[in-house]
């Protein structure tokens, strides 16, 4: 329960971890509801993609889809684990699935994810546990 709001606040996870703070509009789905699109100026290139609502299990686990439309990425999931461990603590794990769109997403893909924003979350959990 302590560690969940640092967790659940993903702007300013977003934040911590170097992302801009995308811009957001909401459009009518014809088939009811809104569309909720959102862009942002990331890794040198404007990006563009559609958010789709939150899985929210509130203390436990979260996630975001993420459809592109601009970018080097296709589509991007990010999910947040929260286990209890034995001694009292919590374990975190936040997988990241992400699909690459085109010659440059294959390129930027593995670095981006793989070491730049790995290396970034992993510095804002540590940060948050010696909080």
């Amino acid at each position: 329960s302590q560690l969940w709001p640092h967790i659940s606040n993903t702007e300013r996870l977003n934040k911590a971890i170097g992302m801009p703070s995308p811009k957001f509009q909401y459009l009518k789905n014809p088939a009811g509801g809104t569309r909720r699109i959102a862009t942002a100026r990331a890794i040198g290139m404007k990006m563009e993609w559609e958010e789709h609502p939150f899985e929210w299990i509130e203390g436990k686990r979260m996630g975001i889809l993420r459809e592109f439309r601009k970018g080097p990425f296709a589509w991007f999931i990010s999910t947040v684990d929260l286990t209890p461990s034995g001694n009292g603590g919590t374990m975190v794990r936040h997988t990241l699935r992400v699909e690459s769109r085109g010659l440059l997403g294959k390129f930027i893909t593995p670095i981006q994810m793989g070491f730049i924003a790995k290396k970034a979350l992993a510095k804002v959990y540590a940060n948050i546990d010696n909080s």
